[in-house]
């Protein structure tokens, strides 16, 4: 299967506690570690093909930080080991902050999480503007947006039909649908529907083209 390392660049930290719950291995890398210049990364081996770079409170200092010249989290990629990896997946903060800038400025693909939920909308229009603003500003930052990816959906549900409302102002983009299990929703599927953007925004880093399955 595809080799995985998770970016955990979320002070909150929920990633990393999901994955890492007993925090018994300090040996291994953190992103604080990565934003404050160390270049010997050891990601933590979480199960077979799947290893994280946790987050920790101290990765609060680089909240506020302007990206002058480019990316801190750039470095990674001149990592051997980094370099192993098929796809790295980054988690950013529910915030518009210079860590979600870092995640942006080295990912590939991007695409925001939400909940189907009328005022979620707005949230998702100001995400987008600020991944927007970040992409024009940011030294050798393009990622391709990807879509709205929506959990915990049922169609059922009033706060759905209005968001899904409110999305059809907009320019057309793909979101998938995540349904709640048993709760008679719709199969996960891909729509093509007007408008959508973030809350949360997450990078994807493609880094072998044709890896092995």
């Amino acid at each position: 299967g595809f080799k995985i390392l998770i970016i955990d660049t979320d002070p909150q930290g929920n990633v990393s506690t999901y994955l890492n719950q007993e925090k018994s291995n300090t040996d291994n890398t953190t992103t604080t570690d990565i934003l404050d210049g160390e270049k010997n990364i050891n990601p933590l081996k979480v199960m077979d093909n799947l290893y994280l770079i946790p987050s920790d409170i101290d990765i609060k200092k680089h909240n506020s930080e302007k990206i002058i010249g480019g990316s801190k989290l750039k470095k990674i990629y001149e990592n051997e080991n980094i370099n192993t990896f098929d796809i790295v997946l980054i988690d950013t903060p529910p915030t518009m902050s210079s860590l979600v800038q870092e995640a942006l400025a080295i990912a590939d693909y991007y695409f925001i999480p939400s909940k189907p939920e009328f005022l979620a909308v707005e949230g998702v229009g100001q995400a987008m503007s600020f991944a927007k603003q970040t992409i024009a500003e940011v030294p050798h930052t393009n990622p391709v947006f990807l879509g709205v990816v929506l959990n915990q959906v049922d169609t059922r549900r009033g706060s759905y039909q209005d968001f899904e409302s409110e999305l059809k102002t907009r320019r057309a983009v793909h979101h998938a649908m995540n349904p709640v299990p048993g709760a008679g929703c719709e199969p996960l599927k891909l729509h093509r529907l007007p408008a959508a953007i973030p809350h949360r925004s997450r990078g994807l880093r493609r880094m072998n083209p044709q890896p092995k399955i």
